[in-house]
């Protein structure tokens, strides 16, 4: 047999090392290629099962019996009642336009005091300020000065009158021892006639002269007494009172002791509040529910508590403000213990009606935050944790638009309870309540 391999044993083992080599990388290929295949071949043939996410549905309790006795659970369910339909606004409490007084100096001066402060109860014609008034002084020096002058003029009247008078007599009794000549005695009885004449004229003159004057001090707010006591004293008064024309409380003070007052510029504004006006804007697609008379309800807090005050519309304007697209209105409200002060704000609703609504207990709705909700029974001594979306309340019972049917029976008293144990619940779970 002829041997065509090599010969020479180096040759022999080279080839035999390079058949190895061979294989080797034929293995090595083959291995990768089968760890491709297994990396990003084809799809299995046996389809994967996927589990699907469940979403957790609302919280729910689970009492003992002794729990529910614990909590004083009591159940119920929602009814349908009649409630008064409303439109709400927000509302401000101001003073009825009739009912207060805005008050002027009746003469510029400078003011020396000013006794009250915002926010007192005075009395009609009580004092509010006190003021200087040059124009007064100068009226009552020029009363004084005519009336030194009229007096002294009815003074010499008074001379001339007791002159006359003398010299009348006496021509009467020379003319009956036949002495003296009649037309000398007519003419001393004309003479005396005459000064009683200019007697009498300065007399009007006077009292004419002091009405006058009376007259304008009377504008400036002088009363006819002080005149008097300006002429009994020979004193002038510059002095001007301030007063409040009628019984309420200082709404508002706008002079301070030292200033200077003139007729233009409003110094105090008086309010009774016995009655106050609630002022608000309703929205254009509620005007037509409005009505002069309708009741009305103005609802503020107080310390935590809501207090309601009721009265009627009495204003309805008939012009639409075209930025806002509302309309305004206010109500009167009777305010005997002025528990409504001015500038307060709160909820006006005007009562435009009645409708049927579906409504649950106060005590059944509870509120974490912005969240309200009810507990539903689902179970015997089990509850579901139900967001309701309540509307319009009253001091008993509570507007429900969504979240009930009516048919649910539901906690009405105990919820608060059943509140704690849904916190609790949340805590323990690592859950968060809503």
């Amino acid at each position: 047999m002829t041997n065509y391999l090599p010969t020479n044993p180096k040759t022999q083992m080279s080839a035999a090392l390079r058949w190895r080599m061979s294989v080797f990388a034929m293995l090595a290929a083959g291995c990768c290629l089968a760890l491709l295949g297994a990396g990003c071949g084809s799809p299995p043939t046996r389809q994967e099962a996927v589990t699907p996410k469940v979403k957790p549905g609302p919280p729910q309790l689970r009492l003992t019996d002794l729990q529910a006795q614990n909590i004083d659970l009591q159940l119920g369910s929602p009814h349908r009642i009649s409630l008064k339909a409303r439109v709400s606004v927000n509302g401000e409490i101001q003073a009825i336009n009739e009912l207060q007084a805005n008050v002027y100096t009746l003469a510029p001066g400078r003011v020396l005091s000013v006794p009250v402060q915002v926010g007192q109860q005075v009395r009609r014609g009580q004092l509010l300020a006190s003021l200087k008034s040059d124009e007064i002084g100068q009226l009552q020096s020029d009363l004084l000065q005519q009336t030194l002058q009229n007096e002294a003029d009815i003074r010499q009247a008074n001379i001339e009158i007791e002159f006359s008078k003398v010299a009348y007599e006496r021509e009467q009794q020379l003319y009956r021892e036949g002495v003296s000549a009649k037309a000398d005695m007519e003419s001393s009885r004309q003479q005396h006639r005459k000064n009683l004449a200019t007697l009498k004229s300065l007399q009007l003159k006077q009292a004419g002269m002091l009405h006058a004057v009376q007259e304008r001090l009377s504008l400036y707010g002088v009363s006819p007494a002080e005149t008097a006591l300006v002429l009994r004293t020979r004193r002038i008064e510059p002095f001007l009172t301030v007063t409040s024309p009628m019984g309420g409380i200082v709404t508002s003070r706008r002079v301070n002791q030292g200033e200077l007052a003139d007729t233009s510029k409003e110094l105090f504004t008086v309010a009774d509040l016995s009655r106050v006006k609630i002022t608000g804007e309703v929205y254009e697609k509620d005007v037509a529910k409005v009505r002069l008379g309708q009741p009305v309800e103005f609802e503020m807090e107080s310390g935590g508590t809501a207090n309601v005050y009721r009265g009627r519309l009495r204003f309805v304007s008939s012009v639409l403000d075209p930025q806002t697209r509302t309309l305004d209105v206010y109500g009167e409200i009777p305010n005997p213990n002025l528990a409504l002060k001015p500038n307060m704000f709160g909820r006006l609703s005007i009562l435009v009606g009645e409708r049927s609504v579906l409504a649950v207990p106060l005590s059944a709705v509870e509120r974490i935050g912005d969240y309200e909700f009810v507990f539903v029974n689902t179970k015997p001594n089990v509850f579901e944790q139900r967001k309701v979306l309540t509307g319009q309340r009253n001091d008993q019972v509570a507007e429900i638009r969504a979240g009930l049917t009516g048919q649910e029976r539901i906690a009405v008293k105990g919820t608060l309870g059943l509140k704690g144990m849904l916190i609790k619940l949340a805590g323990d779970t690592g859950g968060q309540t809503p």
